[in-house]
């Protein structure tokens, strides 16, 4: 099978992210060293020679017949990385998706403390727009949760831009962009995090923009614990966005991100019927901003403000919530209005003695 080894053209950078000017490409049969040829059309009548000099940008336009393996050396003929089997077809597309990266795995059986690095295969800077996942394990809560990053590591700037670290977890973390004066290097987490017998891997990694060639992502990746940070130059919160709303809050618990609120003395938490803390947390569901209130009182005024909501926590506007309460053994629906200025009221209760509980999310970026 013929097939063009890119979409466009290969391309290849130094170890500082910026295009291989003249390197060479060495062309050999998989598994041995013996040369093979390959081409520039994909009718195989013109071949190239081997090794294959890129042109001023690094680039050249090659034809492969079946798996070849690539060796990539600079001008003056200096070593810099094989590519053992690159397939027929291994980039069929111009943003291709590297599935499993070589490298991209970190297993332990013991409680890591420190920054979970992900470090690039790529040089410093290497000018390419990317996503992927980071599946993380730890058995501190048996949490399982994937981290989604993004960004822009920039060579004109040296710098990542457009940064984003979104998580369908329980906990919120701190996710830093960066170098570690070599490669791109991401850290998750801070510098004193337990990680309790972490497995950590890297999916679905997508490039686009500059380097995004299958083969210079699907090897080269390494992922460490560490206590020492690279150069940051963008940081972002991964806020959690699965939440136990609707269970029962016995105690503040910082793991999900509560805060508890005190009430007036004109109202108290439920102890009887419901238990709970009355709390509420902010969480990013990947496109809107949300508060999660939840609350259980009893024993209050009929006509009072229970608590008000703090900077930051508040809407834009007024948002309505129909929730349940029992007063004297009778259930009802009440009507929950949270304020622009964070006050929480309530309506129809029957008297003043009625257990009012509720579970509410509030969009915050939303101007209805």
């Amino acid at each position: 099978m013929t097939t063009l080894i890119t979409n466009s053209q290969f391309k290849q950078f130094d170890a500082n992210g910026k295009p291989l000017a003249a390197g060479q490409i060495s062309t050999k049969i998989v598994g041995t060293t013996t040369d093979k040829l390959t081409y520039q059309d994909e009718a195989l009548t013109v071949p190239h020679t081997n090794p294959i000099t890129l042109d001023a940008w690094g680039e050249a336009t090659i034809w492969i017949d079946g798996d070849t393996k690539l060796i990539v050396s600079d001008s003056d003929a200096v070593y810099l990385r094989t590519y053992e089997s690159y397939a027929d077809a291994i980039t069929t597309n111009e943003f291709p998706v590297v599935s499993s990266p070589q490298g991209a795995v970190y297993r332990s059986q013991n409680t890591d403390v420190g920054y979970i690095k992900i470090q690039l295969p790529m040089g410093e800077w290497p000018n390419t727009k990317m996503m992927f996942d980071v599946m993380i394990y730890t058995d501190a809560g048996d949490e399982a949760f994937t981290l989604t990053l993004g960004g822009f590591a920039d060579s004109s700037t040296s710098a990542w831009l457009t940064t984003t670290a979104i998580t369908n977890g329980i906990t919120d973390y701190t996710v830093q962009f960066g170098n570690d004066g070599t490669y791109p290097a991401i850290y998750i987490g801070a510098v004193g995090t337990n990680w309790v017998k972490p497995q950590v891997a890297v999916t679905n990694f997508l490039a686009g923009e500059f380097s995004y060639d299958w083969a210079t992502w699907d090897n080269g990746w390494a992922i460490s614990v560490t206590t020492s940070l690279g150069t940051i130059t963008s940081t972002e919160t991964a806020l959690a966005i699965k939440v136990p709303i609707s269970d029962s809050i016995t105690a503040v618990d910082s793991k999900v991100g509560w805060v508890a609120w005190q009430t007036d003395t004109d109202w108290t938490y439920s102890a009887s019927t419901f238990k709970g803390t009355c709390a509420y947390r902010k969480s990013n569901d990947g496109a809107l901003m949300q508060v999660h209130i939840n609350a259980y009182l009893d024993s209050g005024s009929d006509t009072y403000t229970p608590y008000v909501l703090p900077v930051g926590y508040r809407p834009l506007k007024g948002q309505n919530f129909v929730n349940r309460f029992i007063d004297t053994g009778v259930e009802g629906v009440s009507h929950i209005e949270v304020q622009a200025s964070g006050a929480i009221l309530y309506t129809e209760l029957i008297d003043s003695n009625a257990i009012f509980y509720f579970d509410g999310i509030i969009s915050l970026d939303l101007d209805y």
